[in-house]
């Protein structure tokens, strides 16, 4: 991972990588990835690759799951998106952003379930 690159470009890069190999006959287990990708992060997420290792079992973890976790910490870090943006995206929940009736704290409660919500699965 590049030092200015967000986390999104990053996992597009890998999606792409991972795509080409497949296409060519390689076998490639997401768990692999997932280990590949928190080796390969920048040192800004070496506090974040720590916990994920120290927390998670990292044979169950998904690509899709650690795409959410790190990109939510990009975001508290002071990451490339807009919180409220990258909230809204999280959530799905577009009525209650369009009625502008939301507050911040609300917007990081529905950010912070949905994450944990896919966590679960």
């Amino acid at each position: 991972m590049y030092n200015d690159e967000s986390v999104d470009n990053y996992f597009l890069r890998i999606d792409e990588i991972v795509n080409c190999m497949k296409n060519l006959g390689e076998e490639i287990k997401e768990v692999v990835v997932v280990e590949m990708v928190l080796r390969s992060l920048s040192p800004k997420f070496e506090s974040k690759v720590s916990a994920i290792e120290e927390k998670e079992n990292l044979q169950k973890i998904t690509m899709s799951q650690l795409h959410g976790i790190l990109t939510a910490y990009e975001m508290r870090k002071g990451g490339l998106l807009d919180r409220r943006e990258a909230a809204f995206k999280a959530s799905g929940k577009g009525d209650l952003y369009d009625s502008g009736h939301i507050s911040e704290e609300e917007e990081e409660s529905i950010l912070a379930s949905s994450i944990s919500e896919s966590l679960k699965h």
